[in-house]
């Protein structure tokens, strides 16, 4: 008797691509055993559990397929919250009861409820007044699962109905009894319920990674955030391979299995031979295979074969996003791209509805579901849709910015024609117009090595770099203008990586106190758009350190500067609260407009370096000269700094054990610094007993050897010392 195969069907396919694990896939979910044990761990050990990884490592499966099977074995029962922060959604702590309810009841769990009062209850009421019964007539134990907690950052806005909810998500998980329960306890003479005890509760709030410094700003009302985390890693080849070769023992053999992975890789950093210590992503992977047994089965073979896994390498996700969108219409793809994604690039979830009314067909949807593009998301009772995973939203972002560059093309073609129409004339005023444009109104970033004052207080950077040679260095500026020749907007500290540095080793540097500050955002005059009236700086978190607010300037120079034919302003440092003055100083300018000499007022002079020794005040020593000069070459960089007191007259800087320190350059690279005294003789410096510091070893604008010499200049040993000021390396 003779037997046939079944055949093959698209229900059979044990890889999800981009959708995550479910519940009823735990048999599939494989290579996260060690990661399902610590979490189930954590959350039995504390009210709140923090998970957190980049996007793409499958956060959303290692809840539902590991750790919520566990869960329910051991008298908990999770609920999945997406919260809705749309402005005619319910708030969301009505939308976490609504949920948990839901939830229960699909479960088959009952509720018991304490009497309410007329009051909503907060968070914190209704779960210490509800109890959930299991079918066995058992106590369980709600577990919340704020999965992609980021939205409330990226979506949630600034809404009251969000500060709300964060206080009273942070009064449940710390167990503490929320002010306005306490209130209305005292003005009813009631006792407040459950006011100690155990939590009878669990938290879980799963984000990416790159938002976990938006959660660690919630510390002060939510201590516990800091407390009970689990970093969420990549796979490795090992891992990668058991995935493949369990889930699909049936299509894929080892040879298949291990070109499988290498493929993956290989997408993610070059050809090559994988080994056993590089990173799977498992959301790449999970598209791979998927992608593969779509192909097996399109193509009617019954094994998915080493000449499949070669034609399908290379470009895994954009063949997803191309291939599913592909025979559908046209309002499909504008509307996944123009409102599935927003322009910061965070995905968006819209009801139905909305798609419809955008003229996408419900067939079209469908597809879009099926292909495993879009997925559905049911939110009490309302059917939304959203981008299947992040790693999309790049893609959505790209056809976007490609489809509106295309149609400003086609419009400036037609303004083209247009304007041949009108003639020359009209060509020349549309040609100024977008000239006008790009250099002065569109906003451009762009890199340099350093930056330099000039008169009118205009912002003039040094040396232009690429972004290649940002990422050897250690450290450049970000020069944000308004367009390539316009004004100035912020100057921002980069390392190799393009992340911000935050230090005080920039000319700015003299005139504030010795504070870190990240990011210098300038403002100009109204009148004239080249002057600068503040100088803001700002921290990690954009707030506001201190303030450079410069007066209008004086009509005339010190007797000994009349000859410069230069100007003099004055400006002050105010602290972050605007109230208080923190110091006051005249800066003074030579007929280049670039910085000659800066008088302190008030406020003390130059910022003692931390740690410095505290000299006592000679009649040629100060501890802090109030008057700092600057000599400059042709090209505006430094090549001599020297002190003085309110006389004028030439002292030593008590900390530092000389007068003036010299700048010795090759094409703008310091080579050699020198220190002397008022006499103009050699001195050593007092905090090493160098007579100048010698730079040598120059990588991309910045020594990687300094060496101490005497006064004749010869070494005297190697060190670790930095410039004078890092300013000065290209200044």
């Amino acid at each position: 008797m003779s037997t046939t195969a079944l055949p093959i069907t698209r229900e059979q396919n044990p890889w999800p691509g981009l959708f995550w694990y479910s519940e009823k896939q735990a048999n599939l979910f494989f290579g996260r055993e060690a990661e399902t044990e610590e979490m189930l761990h954590l959350i039995q050990r504390e009210t709140l559990t923090v998970l957190f990884g980049r996007s793409g490592l499958g956060k959303t499966s290692l809840l539902r397929a590991g750790v919520f099977p566990r869960l329910r074995l051991t008298g908990y029962f999770p609920v999945v919250l997406r919260l809705d922060y749309a402005l005619e959604a319910n708030g969301p702590g009505q939308q976490v009861i609504a949920l948990t309810e839901a939830a229960a009841r699909e479960s088959g769990i009952d509720i018991e409820r304490a009497e309410e009062g007329d009051e909503p209850p907060t968070l914190w009421e209704h779960f210490h007044r509800t109890h959930f019964w299991g079918p066995r007539n058992d106590r369980v134990t709600p577990v919340l699962v704020f999965d992609q907690f980021e939205e409330i950052f990226t979506v949630g806005g600034r809404s009251e109905a969000r500060t709300d909810f964060l206080g009273q998500l942070a009064d449940l998980a710390e167990n503490r009894i929320p002010g306005i329960v306490r209130q209305r306890a005292e003005e009813s003479t009631e006792r407040p319920v459950s006011a100690a005890g155990v939590s009878n509760y669990k938290i879980v709030l799963s984000l990416r990674e790159d938002f976990v410094w938006r959660l660690d700003t919630l510390r002060p009302i939510l201590p516990a955030v800091m407390r009970n985390r689990f970093a969420l890693g990549p796979l490795d080849v090992a891992r990668g391979l058991e995935i493949v070769r369990k889930a699909g023992a049936a299509w894929v053999t080892e040879e298949v299995a291990q070109d499988i992975v290498e493929a993956v890789i290989s997408s993610q950093r070059g050809e090559g031979s994988a080994s056993f210590t590089e990173e799977v992503e498992p959301a790449y992977l999970n598209v791979m295979c998927n992608e593969l047994f779509e192909r097996m089965l399109a193509t009617g073979q019954t094994t998915i074969t080493r000449e499949l896994v070669a034609a399908e390498k290379g470009g895994i996700l954009e063949s997803l996003y191309e291939r599913s969108l592909r025979g559908l219409g046209a309002a499909a793809r504008l509307f996944v791209e123009e409102h599935l994604v927003t322009p910061a690039g965070f995905r968006v979830t819209l009801p139905v509805e909305d798609a419809r009314r955008e003229h996408v067909s419900d067939a079209d949807i469908e597809k879009l579901v099926d292909r495993r593009l879009l997925r559905f998301e049911d939110r009490l009772g309302a059917r939304h849709i959203e981008l299947a995973h992040d790693l999309l939203t790049g893609l959505a972002r790209k056809g976007r910015e490609e489809r509106n560059a295309a149609r400003l093309q086609q419009e400036l073609r037609r303004a083209r024609l247009r304007t041949a129409i009108l003639g020359a004339a009209a060509l020349l005023v549309i040609a100024a117009g977008v000239i006008y444009w790009l250099a002065f109104v569109r906003q451009t970033d762009s890199y340099y090595a350093t930056f330099t004052r000039r008169h009118d207080h205009y912002y003039e950077p040094i040396r232009r770099l690429s972004k290649d040679e940002v990422q050897h260095r250690r450290q450049s500026l970000m020069v944000t203008r308004k367009g390539f020749a316009g004004k100035i907007l912020a100057i921002k500290a980069v390392d190799a990586h393009f992340q911000p540095i935050c230090g005080t080793d920039r000319e700015s540097s003299l005139f504030f106190p010795n504070r870190r500050f990240c990011r210098l955002e300038l403002e100009y005059s109204e009148k004239n758009n080249k002057r600068v009236n503040y100088e803001v700086a700002r921290d990690e978190g954009e707030h506001m350190l201190f303030a450079l607010i410069y007066v209008p300037e004086t009509s005339q120079l010190p007797p000994d500067l009349q000859h410069t034919g230069g100007a003099v302003r004055r400006a002050l440092v105010i602290g972050p609260d605007a109230n208080e003055v923190l110091s006051s100083f005249d800066i003074q300018y030579d007929s280049r407009g670039y910085i000659q000499q800066v008088t302190f007022l008030s406020g003390g002079g130059i910022p003692p370096k931390s740690g410095a020794s505290v000299a006592q005040q000679t009649n040629t020593s100060v501890e802090k000269p109030p008057i700092l000069r600057w000599q400059r070459d042709q090209r505006g960089y430094k090549t001599e700094e020297s002190y003085f007191d309110t006389d004028g007259k030439p002292v030593i800087w008590g900390e530092e054990g000389y007068h003036r320190v010299s700048f010795i350059r090759d094409r703008g690279d310091l080579r050699e610094e020198r220190f002397f005294g008022v006499d103009g003789a050699p001195v050593p410096r007092k905090k090493d007993g160098c007579y100048g510091i010698r730079y040598e070893d120059y990588a991309f604008g910045l020594p990687n050897r300094s060496i101490c010499v005497d006064a004749q200049g010869n070494p005297m040993s190697a060190t670790n010392a930095l410039p004078h000021t890092q300013a000065v390396l290209n200044n």
